[in-house]
């Protein structure tokens, strides 16, 4: 199974159209699936980054930090 990602518009029917230079690389009748991804918000990639941030800094913190947190 081959994977394509491209930015997209839905249409005012609903239409979703497929850039010309992927669907070049189609087979015509070929099947396959779609998933979509939407963006539920202004904040949502803003909130995404922050989790990732918070997470990788506390994956470096260890018990010998803690030092710290009593000044």
């Amino acid at each position: 199974m081959k994977a394509y990602e491209f930015p997209l518009a839905i249409g005012p029917d609903g239409s979703v159209r497929i850039p010309q230079e992927v669907a070049k690389s189609l087979t015509p009748n070929q099947t396959g699936r779609l998933i979509l991804l939407v963006s539920e918000g202004a904040d949502e990639n803003k909130v995404s980054w922050r989790t990732t941030t918070t997470e990788q800094f506390l994956k470096g913190y260890g018990e010998i930090d803690s030092a710290y947190d009593r000044m």
